[in-house]
């Protein structure tokens, strides 16, 4: 669901994780996808969801519950007139956890609604 002409970079291998980067090589437009295979990561303790642990630290503009494994934000972005959107996801079998899996989505703010169905293409995966 990447717009044609952004670039598929290599996944960054890092340990229990990948990330896989697609970015527009004319603009600071991007996404980033991370997988977590951590099966714990994402949770709480005692093994309930909690996906605002992958919250971004710092920017964060506001965050929406979708349901107790999913999360879905917004974060001010460093480029002037671009918002990142995004989305965890607590992956689980069943009720036990079983890694992590986020979305963030960097494009001019006009462009939110592409940025909303290109999240929402990943929440069908």
């Amino acid at each position: 669901m990447v717009p044609v002409g952004w670039v598929e970079h290599d996944e960054i291998p890092g340990g229990s994780s990948d990330t896989i980067t697609f970015s527009d090589p004319t603009s600071p437009a991007r996404l980033i996808v991370t997988i977590n295979a951590c099966a714990l990561c994402g949770s709480t303790p005692s093994g309930q969801p909690e996906p605002s642990l992958y919250l971004p630290k710092t920017g964060i503009i506001e965050s929406q519950a979708l349901d107790p494994y999913r999360l879905a934000y917004q974060q001010s972005s460093t480029s002037s007139g671009y918002l990142t959107n995004g989305l965890i996801v607590d992956l689980h079998i069943g009720t036990t956890p079983n890694g992590t899996t986020t979305a963030a989505i960097t494009l001019p703010v006009t462009q939110h609604s592409l940025a909303t169905t290109i999240l929402n293409s990943l929440i069908a995966m």
